[in-house]
């Protein structure tokens, strides 16, 4: 799906955080909008000053229906420092989990998570692509 501008990737992810997914897990290239997307999905579940939790790896974030999970694995090294850091614990909570570089999680992921492919195009020209992780072949 092409999404032309800001004002549209906003409304897709205003979309996406009215259903029912409870992880998501977001691929793409740096730059590809990613973090961008996901300031917008907490700000539809009432949540502001999102930030990109590359250093903290997780952001946790109370709204009205539990916890918004921000997770970013982009400096995680193997799924070992995810174990230490409870990382498969966070799935058994209430709450939403959007995972930027979910790629070294894996395994720890649970498989009814849905993914999100953000590709970069000219100005704020996107393409995403929403599926099953059997649909991304991950």
């Amino acid at each position: 799906m092409k999404i032309n501008n800001m004002r549209e990737m906003n409304q897709y992810a205003k979309e996406l955080a009215e259903k029912n997914i409870d992880v998501l897990l977001l691929l793409g290239e740096l730059g590809a909008g990613k973090t961008t997307f996901t300031k917008a999905y907490g700000e539809a579940l009432g949540i502001q000053d999102i930030k990109s939790p590359t250093f903290s790896i997780v952001e946790e974030h109370p709204y009205e229906d539990g916890v918004f999970y921000h997770m970013d694995l982009y400096r995680i090294d193997d799924e070992e420092e995810l174990y230490a850091l409870g990382f498969e614990e966070y799935f058994q909570r209430p709450g939403k989990i959007v995972i930027e570089w979910p790629q070294i999680g894996l395994e720890l992921i649970p498989e009814n998570a849905q993914c999100l492919e953000i590709i970069e195009g000219p100005g704020e020209e996107r393409q995403v692509r929403f599926g099953t992780r059997e649909d991304f072949g991950i």
